[in-house]
């Protein structure tokens, strides 16, 4: 764990088991293990999976932050991920469907090692991730997605830093918004990449294939109300689930709107 080689690429931690002594094994999904060869080790994990499926959404969502009792989606995207992308463009039919009635936050699978930024698709990926964060912040879910979606169509991650500020532009932005969020950037980048990095790896995310729990590491994942979501990706779909966590006749008149005309996301993770 001293070594150059596990501090300079923190995702070789996710394929070892930390063990009481300190020592370190690969971990059962790293080899491929599929069966216990003892029965008492088979019937301890799956107490512990239980008790564990019970209780992560409860933990996921005190380190989102989520204190309120509105339908709450929270879904993870790297900025040029060609299937995180159609999730920007179903999360934004369903903010506009559905608005104050429900929550719906986006995150970036972004962090910072060593001073540099860290994202899949090159740090220009994760630099507009960032744009796009203060964009919210700074204007809200309109100028959010406006701007967020009109990038993902004029822009890609080896152009963004010479595109985004006609992206923006286009998506109809003034030049003081654009000016805006160009400040956030300059003054927050570090502090906004530390904050999605830290939350992401404390987060639990269920991976259907294995029942094992593992970070948000893959674009898109999605949560609702802190559990992980795995059911249809277009916009419908993440409406009918948010519109099911309503208390019984309380879910708003849109629910009963049928979103049609979506994009279908195509089925795959960056």
């Amino acid at each position: 764990a001293e070594t150059d080689t596990w501090t300079s690429q923190p995702d070789i931690a996710n394929y070892f088991q930390k063990l009481s002594d300190g020592s370190y094994r690969l971990s059962d999904q790293a080899v491929g293990a599929t069966w216990f060869l003892s029965d008492e080790e088979r019937i301890a994990y799956e107490a512990a999976l239980k008790e564990s499926l019970a209780n992560y959404p409860i933990e996921n969502n005190a380190v989102l932050g989520a204190t309120g009792d509105k339908p709450r989606l929270d879904y993870f995207v790297m900025a040029f991920c060609p299937y995180g992308n159609p999730a920007d463009e179903a999360a934004a039919q369903v903010q506009a469907l559905l608005g104050d009635a429900v929550e719906i936050i986006p995150h970036y699978i972004i962090d910072l090692q060593n001073g540099q930024m860290q994202s899949l698709h090159g740090p220009p990926e994760g630099y507009q991730g960032v744009r796009e964060l203060c964009a919210l912040d700074l204007y809200g879910y309109d100028a959010f997605f406006a701007f967020t979606l009109k990038t993902n169509e004029q822009c890609d991650s080896n152009n963004v830093e010479s595109c985004w500020e006609g992206a923006a532009e286009a998506a109809g932005l003034p030049v003081e918004k654009i000016a805006g969020i160009q400040t956030c950037f300059d003054d927050r980048w570090e502090e906004i990449t530390v904050a999605e990095g830290t939350m992401n790896a404390q987060l639990k995310s269920l991976d259907p294939q294995t029942n094992q729990f593992r970070p948000p590491l893959s674009s898109p994942t999605f949560m609702i109300n802190g559990e992980t979501y795995l059911s249809g990706r277009d916009a419908e779909s993440i409406k009918q689930a948010l519109c099911s966590n309503f208390a019984q006749g309380t879910a708003p008149a849109a629910c009963d709107t049928v979103l049609a005309g979506q994009v279908t996301a195509p089925v795959g993770n960056c």
